[in-house]
């Protein structure tokens, strides 16, 4: 490809959208990509594509955090490897080799940071229990999206993956059309599926079917799909039923102003999410991640569970058993 064609963020863009068509990225992965290429080219990189891609220290500057860093660095270089058609290939010759090593350099303070399992100040400021967030739930009236929501995140401590989860009368669903949906079927706890979130990887992953409807959840690794199930409790299962009979829609989540409208892109969601977990919990810092640290530290620290408990419970925040130990914080004197 001639150097001469100029670059645009379109064109960027226009890489992410092939590969999330061609089904190399998931459309969630391309979302946040693009909101962080977006970034790093018209608000720090003076919207120059090349500039931007041919200077990553400066480009970077803004961010000192390891794990956001990282994540940034991630988009570009995710770009760079899913150019199919090279319109980037002068730049991804030249300078990708900066990138990996600020990459490396990054990946290791991440990992001194996960590995010393001591909580940043910003993470402290944000730090709940989980009994805050079973007390919390237990305050909240069933039938309400507030209700449904910290619900969720009791029984299934995922990252942000409810914008479009399709609400179904009948297991047969049309995956493609409805990656992520919970079955609601007569006399039956709801059956949450999902087939599109962060950590999915289906030729690598087997699937991971979690019962949260009673004491002892059940792993049954069976081949996929969907790539994570989840059998919720009767209680938030006739919180969800309740909550259709008074706002009947096609999605579990929607939009404030408009409840037939499910969320146009995650950003929005994940906004109301936030909202209602910082309402319900009384703490304005809290964060996804607080809840699911809270999570790893609830089942990590209980002198009760066996290690195999310990692994099956930690399956129902998609993380394997060492993950969930990471994710526990150390308890400070």
């Amino acid at each position: 490809m001639s150097e001469n064609i100029p670059l645009s963020i379109q064109t960027l863009y226009d890489i992410m959208d092939a590969a999330s068509v061609s089904g190399a990225l998931s459309s969630q992965s391309v979302y946040g990509y693009k909101q962080r290429l977006k970034q790093l080219v018209r608000d720090w990189g003076n919207n120059d594509v090349e500039w931007t891609i041919a200077n990553p220290l400066k480009a970077l500057k803004h961010i000192s955090a390891p794990e956001s860093r990282k994540a940034y660095i991630v988009a570009v270089m995710s770009c760079m490897s899913h150019d199919a058609k090279g319109v980037l290939a002068h730049l991804k010759d030249k300078y990708r080799k900066k990138w990996l090593e600020e990459f490396v350099r990054v990946k290791e303070l991440c990992k001194e940071k996960l590995y010393s399992q001591k909580p940043s100040d910003a993470q402290k400021r944000a730090m709940i229990t989980w009994d805050d967030m079973l007390q919390a739930r237990d305050k909240l009236t069933p039938g309400t999206i507030e209700h449904i929501i910290v619900g969720l995140y009791c029984e299934v401590p995922a990252r942000n993956d409810w914008c479009h989860v399709f609400v179904s009368t009948t297991p047969r669903v049309d995956t493609k059309q409805y990656p992520n949906y919970v079955v609601l079927t007569p006399n039956k706890n709801a059956t949450l599926c999902l087939n599109s979130f962060k950590t999915n990887n289906t030729k690598r992953r087997r699937t991971t079917k979690v019962d949260v409807s009673g004491d002892a959840p059940i792993l049954d690794l069976a081949p996929p799909p969907p790539a994570f199930s989840a059998t919720l409790s009767k209680e938030l299962s006739n919180s969800i039923r309740r909550s259709l009979v008074s706002q009947p829609r096609e999605y579990l989540l929607t939009q404030e102003n408009d409840v037939k409208q499910p969320y146009k892109n995650k950003n929005g969601c994940e906004g109301r999410v936030l909202k209602i977990l910082r309402a319900a919990l009384d703490n304005p810092h809290v964060t996804v991640n607080s809840v699911r640290h809270a999570y790893a530290c609830h089942i990590q620290r209980n002198p009760k569970l066996s290690e195999r408990d310990k692994r099956q419970l930690a399956a129902k925040s998609m993380h394997s058993g060492n993950m969930s130990k990471l994710y526990c914080f150390v308890q400070e004197d």
